[in-house]
């Protein structure tokens, strides 16, 4: 990890601790781009992780 990388990961986790309603929450799921099928889901943590930004969006997609 190059210095610049360094900073810029600490800047992000200080950030978050500073604004935790607000921070961006990832979930357990990612999704990728499949031939013939379009999008599909994934748990097996193959792909794009699906993030939420703040407390509220994670709470309303979270919430049954």
């Amino acid at each position: 990890m190059t210095n610049r990388a360094r900073i810029g990961h600490w800047m992000r986790r200080w950030a978050d601790r500073i604004d935790d309603a607000g921070a961006p929450k990832l979930t357990g799921y990612s999704f990728t781009f499949e031939t013939g099928e379009g999008i599909r889901f994934r748990d097996d943590g193959r792909g794009c992780r699906i993030a939420y930004l703040g407390d509220d969006e994670y709470e309303n997609a979270s919430a049954d």
